[in-house]
């Protein structure tokens, strides 16, 4: 065989098919892998050597400098002999095989150290491991669901690994207790759909900008403080949810992911937006509900598309501010987004500071346009000093704002 062969022996593509994993404590077959394909990497140090004349001189080089480096020799001069007596096809169906189970033992070793270390019961490292079989097993999966509730805090770092690497494109990691992620998961780039709601993430690494390929990103319910800047590379989001977490802020960086169509953002701490969240000219959904600290709005988020619809339920603004963005709303040629907001104000009301019911329904039937109507017996029991009364009197007061606010702009 040529040094030109060895050569392209060496620079073959990889074509990994499925393997089943069932970890055990035993090492030796990991080790004697490891030691061929140390050689063959080892392999091209020495291709271009002219003092060794065949493939064999090369594997004895190989063997004599490097022998700690090595599994077991046997082996090692067994799979070497394969040059002698096949030709460059053969050799590479068995350099893929040894491949596929060198892959197979590297798992087995990282969940076998994995399983030492962790906590779970019996019944749920055994949920856990037939997941992960199931996978391996079948050559067309490219889904990978663990089982909900197995109270993982940790994961193997295992996803830099075939068949990972280059089939997986849907992963949910769900309602477990997560609170880092293994730096693997970030070499995914196939991955198109990644799910890790109900966890207890406090931060996401910069290394999430690495998954380029991926469309939906949710992340809800866990405890995420803030968004790595990062956040922008991920160009092909469509969905991306971040509900229920403790974000105070958003990067500018998230306002160019010009693919991205949803976006939710309910129940946060978060006191503002950016300038630049008009730029999301693709989005149809903005979700801010819940926000009870978010008492401005930025005037850009008006330039966002018309079709889109942005929920503004139980935030903390105010009235005077939904007040200025009904104006605009209301301005001629107007060709903004569609804002929705409820009766569930944040903000709270003192029911001694607002004036009584009869001149809170007077002003309701103004603002409605509705003839105005009398109700004998509701009329005696709001006169009755109770808690009651207190709790309906605020949410009448509510209503007429809302139903003020809704008014056409030319009967105001």
């Amino acid at each position: 065989m040529s040094y030109i062969q060895l050569n392209n022996l060496f620079n073959e593509p990889i074509v990994i098919e499925s393997v089943d994993v069932k970890p055990n404590s035993k090492n030796s077959t990991l080790m004697t892998l490891n030691g061929i394909l140390n050689g063959l990497e080892l392999g091209k140090e020495f291709q271009n050597k002219t003092e060794y004349q065949n493939i064999k001189e090369v594997s004895q080089a190989i063997f004599n400098q490097y022998q700690t480096r090595l599994g077991c020799k046997k082996y090692f001069y067994k799979f070497i002999g394969l040059f002698f007596t096949t030709n460059l096809s053969e050799i590479n169906d068995v350099y893929n095989k040894i491949i596929k189970l060198y892959e197979k033992q590297k798992i087995q070793s990282i969940i076998l150290e994995w399983t030492t270390n962790s906590n779970l019961s019996q019944e749920k490292l055994e949920k856990f491991n037939n997941a992960i079989s199931d996978y391996l097993i079948n050559g067309n999966q490219i889904k990978l669901e663990l089982p909900e509730g197995l109270d993982l805090n940790t994961l193997p770092d295992i996803f830099n690994l075939e068949p990972f690497s280059s089939r997986l494109k849907i992963l949910s990691i769900s309602q477990q207790k997560l609170t880092k992620l293994p730096p693997s998961i970030f070499t995914l780039h196939s991955l198109g759909y990644l799910n890790l709601q109900y966890n207890n993430l406090q931060s996401l690494p910069p290394e999430i900008g690495n998954l380029k390929s991926l469309r939906h990103l949710f992340l809800s319910d866990n405890h995420l403080q803030s968004l790595p800047s990062e956040i922008d590379n991920l160009k092909s989001l469509v969905w991306l949810s971040f509900s229920a977490n403790a974000l105070q802020s958003l990067p500018p960086q998230i306002c160019n992911l010009k693919s991205l169509k949803l976006l939710f953002l309910t129940n946060n701490h978060l006191e503002s937006l950016p300038p630049e969240i008009g730029n999301l000219k693709s989005l149809s959904e903005l979700k801010l509900d819940n926000n009870v600290n978010l008492t401005q709005l930025p005037q850009e988020i008006c330039r966002l598309p018309s079709d889109c619809q942005i929920h503004l339920e139980a935030c903390g603004l105010s009235q005077r501010v939904l007040q200025h963005l009904r104006e605009t709303c209301d301005q001629e040629g107007y060709n903004g987004p569609h804002f929705s907001y409820s009766m569930a104000l944040s903000f709270k009301i003192d029911p001694h500071n607002i004036p009584s019911i009869s001149s809170i329904l007077e002003d309701f039937f103004e603002a409605t346009g509705r003839p105005r109507n009398t109700f004998p017996q509701f009329m005696e029991f709001i006169s009755i000093e109770n808690q009651s009364k207190d709790s309906l009197k605020v949410w009448l007061y509510r209503l007429k704002e809302i139903a003020d606010l809704n008014r056409p702009k030319s009967s105001k």
